[in-house]
């Protein structure tokens, strides 16, 4: 389908309908066929001028890749992925589209749990510059962020070469830590807790320095957060987790963290 027919079809309001038909069914988790999928790729492709039907195609498939079945057949529907990272990552569109890029940001990250062969996908589309970039524009940066934790987490050990530029986003990650809560804590917590782990030991002391900090002060951060989430919090329920996993890193790395993090009273 050309732009020129998908606007026709805009104009003369089929398109919400195919959108509204294709929403319905996606609900029940039935959609199959390729004609549905082409119609959505189509929106995702030329709909800029129609944020409110992107917006709703997105949708669409972020709620058919809640099942393990349609992620993967979502993922390796020709273009899709591709189609969504050219939304999530495209500069200079106007605000009012701002809600259209975070949708796309939540479906790939959606997209990227737990599967292997769709950060594969991902990881072919050679986006992983642009995302550790994004991870200092405030309306991408937590979706950037998962985006690349699912990378590093779910593509396996054969891409540990593949992932080696995500070592360019320590810096930035562990800025936010200590200077952020929340949300954006939790996932650049879960983030360094995979960044770190690809590191040599003369890697991680030259990305300290650039963000100039000590391996003391991440401590007492990580401390600090063990200490206010006690217990699981329904808006952050993995930062207790994240924060062990990077303490954990934190000790291996260097003997002398195991006796700074136990006097700051990680043992408790």
């Amino acid at each position: 389908m050309s732009k020129e027919e998908l606007l026709s079809m805009v104009e003369k309001d089929e398109l919400f309908g195919v959108c509204s038909s294709v929403w319905k069914t996606s609900q029940k988790g039935n959609l199959r066929g390729s004609f549905h999928n082409q119609q959505i790729r189509d929106i995702l492709r030329h709909g800029e001028n129609h944020p409110v039907l992107q917006k709703l195609g997105i949708e669409i498939l972020t709620n058919l890749a809640l099942e393990e079945e349609a992620t993967e057949r979502i993922g390796g529907a020709g273009g899709v992925l591709k189609e969504f990272f050219n939304i999530f990552l495209k500069q200079g569109l106007p605000e009012h589209q701002n809600h259209v890029r975070r949708a796309a940001g939540e479906a790939l990250a959606m997209l990227s749990l737990e599967s292997r062969a769709n950060c594969h996908r991902i990881l072919r589309l050679q986006v992983l510059e642009k995302l550790v970039a994004a991870l200092e524009v405030p309306l991408l940066r937590v979706n950037a962020a998962r985006i690349l934790r699912h990378l590093c987490t779910y593509s396996g050990s054969d891409c540990f070469y593949g992932l080696k530029g995500v070592i360019e986003a320590a810096p930035t990650v562990l800025k936010a830590i200590m200077s952020k809560e929340n949300k954006l804590q939790e996932v650049m917590v879960g983030l360094a807790a995979q960044v770190f782990k690809r590191m040599t030991s003369t890697e991680s002391s030259i990305m300290f320095e650039r963000a100039g900090m000590k391996e003391d002060e991440l401590a007492r951060a990580l401390v600090r957060i063990l200490d206010k989430y006690k217990h699981p919090w329904a808006k952050i329920p993995r930062i207790r987790q994240f924060a062990v996993e990077l303490a954990i890193w934190m000790m291996h790395e260097n003997v002398k963290n195991v006796y700074i993090l136990k006097d700051l009273g990680m043992e408790k």
